[in-house]
């Protein structure tokens, strides 16, 4: 008996190929997915600003090897290279800070009038690196390389104590740190799930328990009962962006610097969006262990490629096909515009007509393919 049950979950397990694909090919392109994300494979195409003041002979010096980081070593791979795609330019503090405060920069190097005399009169120095924090990759990894150039740019002059520092300072008057970067991220990705784990399935588990047959059974009307499935899942989606949020002030003093009303409506659209999307995987799921499979498929990928956590700059342009096919990416791009001023992916235009298309489709959709009894 036990090896019939066993042999006849088996035939069960096969014929379900949502759940089979998840089982056995998903975990290959989670794996696939983080080998590219930390494989280093892809360049650095950043622009970095340098204001050289110094007129003695160091600074010239600490400005030509930044510079000369595009320039691959003789016996080198120039694919092994990433900092061969970066532009440099050169200007005033004042023409280059616009650039940065723009997002036409993405760091600048100031290197300050008389820092030579300093370091041959036997004082200290400090060169100013300023980073567009928004930058999660590039800009600690860019801090790095600078402060290891001035330290060696130090010990070849001084051959004693050092004398050179760097100094880091935020691109933004805001100060954006780590977690206000985060916020947005996880207000999109509490969105997402919320359409598909607290939409698609609970409808799923409805369907295959009878309870939407008898529901269709009764002088209710359908679309009550859908728009009291949505208008809950609406207020559950303003109920976590009000925790959130208050969780971000209270213990970060995590602050949204842009327009409150304007923030409330593109959440509005983005909940929309990801419950269309939940109606969706709940119709063409046939079982709760299919849908469960979909709305893994779904999650995961966005949740890694979208921006949530890392930015999306860096990855191969391949990738980036992918990137900009899924929703989330600008669910998060248009929060991280409202909420901390971020430079933008996508402008809000395109943010606006990618949601609402996504909404639209999803809708129609769910509306073609939606059965109120299991199949």
């Amino acid at each position: 008996m036990f090896v019939q049950l066993y042999l006849s979950q088996w035939r069960e397990f096969s014929r379900d190929r949502m759940a089979l694909f998840f089982t056995i090919l998903f975990p290959l392109i989670f794996i696939s997915i983080f080998g590219l994300l930390y494989s280093g494979g892809s360049k650095f195409d950043e622009k970095v600003g340098i204001v050289l003041e110094d007129q003695g002979p160091i600074g010239p010096q600490i400005a030509s090897a930044i510079e000369g980081l595009t320039k691959t070593p003789d016996g080198q791979d120039p694919d092994e290279n990433v900092f061969s795609d970066m532009k440099f330019s050169r200007g005033t503090a004042n023409e280059l800070e616009a650039q940065l405060q723009n997002g036409d920069l993405q760091a600048l190097v100031i290197i300050p009038a008389g820092l030579s005399d300093s370091i041959t009169s036997g004082q200290s120095a400090s060169v100013t690196v300023k980073v567009d924090q928004t930058s999660q990759v590039f800009a600690p990894f860019f801090q790095g390389v600078v402060d290891n150039i001035i330290a060696s740019v130090d010990q070849n002059i001084t051959q004693s104590k050092p004398m050179l520092t760097m100094q880091v300072q935020s691109v933004l008057s805001s100060q954006i740190r780590g977690i206000d970067l985060l916020i947005p991220g996880i207000l999109a990705m509490s969105i997402m799930q919320l359409g598909l784990f607290a939409t698609a399935q609970p409808m799923i588990a409805m369907r295959t328990q009878g309870v939407l047959k008898r529901f269709n059974a009764t002088p209710l009307p359908r679309w009550m009962l859908l728009i009291s499935y949505v208008a809950m899942r609406l207020t559950i989606g303003l109920l976590q962006t009000i925790i959130i949020i208050a969780v971000g002030k209270l213990m970060f003093d995590v602050a949204i610097l842009g327009n409150i009303f304007v923030l409330i409506g593109w959440l509005l659209l983005s909940i929309l969006m990801f419950i269309a999307i939940g109606f969706f995987v709940a119709a063409i799921a046939k079982t709760e262990e299919s849908g469960n499979a979909i709305t893994q498929l779904i999650n995961f990928p966005m949740l890694f490629l979208s921006g949530v956590f890392f930015p999306v700059t860096g990855l191969p342009d391949w990738l980036q096909v992918v990137v900009k096919a899924f929703p989330l990416t600008y669910t998060v791009d248009a929060l991280k515009q409202v909420m901390i001023n971020a430079p933008p992916i996508s402008t809000p235009l395109v943010n606006l007509l990618v949601q609402a298309a996504w909404l639209i489709v999803m809708t129609v959709l769910s509306i073609r393919f939606f059965k109120w009894e299991a199949r």
